[in-house]
């Protein structure tokens, strides 16, 4: 069932090219000789998935411990509930990241060229400067305002969030020990 619906990704066979491109829908797997695979145009970009996919922290990134606020008494209980359980995926967030990056390093490049532009000893002591610092990746998945997977008292209830503290109708019928239990606390 899984084939029919996620992507599947092939990687190019030409030389010098081996991007991994998404396989059309319309072809079926079983009739594509995977080490034969060629691009329709290599000098296309990669997608930013296929990139991110194979970056180290991305891999890491799955394992992200989940985004929960105010929640330290269940943070042992919701080990289990990840990003891609409240729509989000570790690969957006990357890709967002990246974006971001691309831009700080473009406006720094032109930063550079209108100072390099200018001359003087002053730009150039300047551009030591900058050389001289490290640019430290954040690997930390930022916290979004509307990730609320549970209803909190001094807040209104939001779509698909979970009351953690009571148990629906339907919780209640199939285990009924639990809801005395939870009468009696």
């Amino acid at each position: 069932m899984a084939d029919m619906w996620l992507p599947i990704w092939v990687q190019c066979t030409n030389e010098g090219c081996g991007h991994w491109r998404k396989l059309p829908a319309h072809i079926e797997l079983h009739h594509v000789k995977l080490d034969v695979v060629k691009c329709s145009d290599c000098s296309l970009d990669e997608d930013p998935i296929a990139l991110m996919a194979m970056d180290p922290l991305w891999v890491h990134s799955i394992s992200y411990s989940p985004l929960l606020r105010y929640c330290e008494p269940l943070a042992s209980l919701l080990v289990e509930y990840y990003p891609d359980g409240v729509g989000i995926s570790p690969t957006t967030v990357c890709i967002q990241r990246n974006k971001q990056q691309q831009q700080q390093q473009q406006q720094q490049q032109q930063h550079e060229e209108s100072s390099t532009s200018g001359g003087g000893i002053a730009n150039g002591e300047a551009l030591k400067k900058e050389e001289g610092k490290e640019e430290v990746e954040d690997t930390v998945v930022p916290s979004y305002d509307w990730l609320h997977p549970f209803n909190h008292p001094k807040e209104g209830p939001r779509g698909g969030a979970l009351t953690p503290d009571t148990l629906e109708p339907c919780e209640s019928k199939t285990f009924p020990e639990w809801s005395k239990q939870h009468k009696n606390m």
